[in-house]
Formats: structure tokens, C-alpha cells, sequence
């Protein structure tokens, strides 16, 4: 497969959900797909294997969440296993990125789309995981811009 094309899954990874989003390397765009429950700490592999096999990513990405100064949390390692358990699952390369502030910036745009809304309901908080996906996915496609890798 020509690089230039590589489709790209992005997952924002959280304690009970995990928002998604597709993109290529290509033209460089991107778009959120779903938001996937998490329970008793297990993602729900089945919707995750459904969106592998429907969307065919050549490389998946993982939010990597660091405490503002750059260390590591307890998110960190539980998304590092995350990324480990997709490698294996899937046979697919992983890569870690950074995601300071993309949940914040995800609520940032979901406020200016509509600034009169008060309460968040349940359609807004799957779309914030949703959309931090997409950031990640959008901070990977940004740095590829400036490299010939994959």
C-alpha cells in the first residue's frame, strides 16, 4: 500500500469511555466515528474489532495523557496497557500521542457550537470523547505532514 494513504484510527482511551476517530495521511483530514463504553475496566473489544474490520486502519493511535508538567498518572499506564492489549488483539503498529488538553479543547468547541446550552446531556459527553479523539488523530497527521514515514 502507497503510504501517502495510510488510514488512521485515533482512540481517545478513558476509565469508561472511549471516543474514536478515523482520518488518512493523504489529505490530511479526519473525522469522529464513535464513542465505546468501558465496563468492569474492560473496553468493549467487540465494537472496537467491528470498527477495525469495517474502517481497515493501517495504524492505530492512542492518546497518551500526561499531567500538564509532562509526567506521567495512573491514566497514563492504564492507556499504555490499552495500546498494548490493541498491538496484540489487532496486529496492528500502535502509536502513543500526546493528548494534554485535548479534553478541554474538545469542550472548548462543543461549547462555541452551541454557547447557549447549559446542561451537558449524555449525546454531548460522547461527543467530547469523540472529538478529543479526532484532536489526537489531528496532532499525529499534523506531525506526519513534516515526515516522509508512515
Amino acid at each position: 500500500m502507497n503510504e501517502a494513504h495510510h488510514v488512521a484510527m485515533a482512540f481517545d482511551f478513558g476509565r469508561k469511555y472511549i471516543g474514536t476517530a478515523i482520518g488518512q495521511k493523504l489529505t490530511g483530514t479526519s473525522q469522529p466515528l464513535t464513542t465505546i463504553g468501558v465496563r468492569n475496566a474492560q473496553p468493549d473489544w467487540q465494537t472496537i474489532e467491528r470498527l477495525i474490520e469495517k474502517w481497515r486502519p493501517d495504524v492505530l493511535i492512542v492518546g497518551l495523557p500526561l499531567n500538564l508538567d509532562g509526567t506521567k498518572q495512573l491514566m497514563t499506564r492504564l492507556a499504555r496497557r490499552f495500546a498494548g492489549e490493541l498491538e496484540t488483539r489487532f496486529q496492528r503498529r500502535v502509536v502513543m500521542v500526546d493528548e494534554r488538553l485535548t479534553t478541554v479543547a474538545a469542550r472548548a468547541a462543543l461549547k462555541d457550537a452551541d454557547p447557549g446550552q447549559r446542561d451537558r446531556n449524555k449525546r454531548d459527553k460522547h461527543f467530547i470523547h469523540q472529538a478529543a479523539a479526532q484532536l489526537i488523530l489531528e496532532a499525529w497527521l499534523n506531525e506526519k505532514r513534516h515526515d516522509k514515514g508512515p
